[in-house]
This record gives structure tokens, C-alpha cells and sequence, in this order.
């Protein structure tokens, strides 16, 4: 074989692995980053809600789910932030950030529905964190 061919070949190997390797590294920034203002929204939340004559009863509550996949159980797990209280009513409620925080945005809808079915209400709080309002969603 010709070396010309060969360091070729070498280069586009190192090439093709470092675009990988930055890639993988973009990734992980930006989950980091989600990470961080999803962090950071909730500690707004808190604040929000306190501030609106909410009692944070608890955070991060587990709600666990089943569904039949041809004829075979599939056990999920899910996390609402926060279960509140206000004038002797409780609700579920969720933070979300930047257009997650549309009650229009179908995931955070379908999000909400998945939580009200699991918890059998039909109410829950979205509180945008972005433009620190609380939202009274309630499913029909």
C-alpha cells in the first residue's frame, strides 16, 4: 500500500473520533446546562409558591404506572416536583422553563395528563419558572 493512502486513511480515523468525542462532549454540556436551569427553576418555584400562600408538603414525589405491551406489563416510574397545599386543597405541581412551560407545548401537556391520571386528579399546577407564574391545568 501506498503511505499517502495510509496516513489518509490514519487521518480520517482521527478526524471521524475527535468529531465523535466533541460531540459526546456537546451533549453533556447541554444536559448539564438543562440540568442546572430545570435546578434553578425549582428553587424559584419554591419561592413562588410560598409566596402565593402555598404550603410545600413534599418534593419529587415517585408515582409508579403500568401498561400492557401485546399482552406484556411494563412497570414505569415518574417524579412529579412537588405535592402543595392551599386553602385545604392539594395539588401536583410541576416547574418547567422557557416554552416547556406552555400548557401548548404537547410533552409538557402529555406530561401533565400522565401525572393526573397516575395521581387520579384532575388538576395540577404548572409554574412557569421563566415568567414566574402558577397555572391552575385541569383535564376534562
Amino acid at each position: 500500500m501506498d503511505l499517502t493512502f495510509i496516513l489518509i486513511i490514519v487521518g480520517v480515523v482521527i478526524v471521524l473520533w475527535l468529531g465523535w468525542n466533541a460531540r459526546v462532549s456537546w451533549q453533556q454540556f447541554k444536559f448539564w446546562l438543562s440540568k442546572r436551569r430545570g435546578a434553578k427553576g425549582e428553587d424559584l418555584a419554591v419561592n413562588l409558591l410560598i409566596k402565593n400562600g402555598y404550603d410545600i408538603l413534599s418534593s419529587q414525589i415517585p408515582f409508579e404506572g403500568t401498561l400492557t405491551i401485546d399482552g406484556e406489563q411494563l412497570n414505569f416510574r415518574t417524579r412529579v416536583d412537588f405535592l402543595v397545599e392551599k386553602a385545604g386543597e392539594q395539588f401536583l405541581a410541576e416547574v418547567k422553563t422557557g416554552a416547556s412551560a406552555s400548557p401548548s407545548n404537547i410533552q409538557t401537556r402529555r406530561q401533565l395528563l400522565e401525572y393526573t391520571h397516575l395521581s387520579h386528579s384532575k388538576k395540577i399546577l404548572l409554574i412557569d419558572a421563566t415568567t414566574k407564574q402558577i397555572r391552575e391545568i385541569q383535564f376534562s
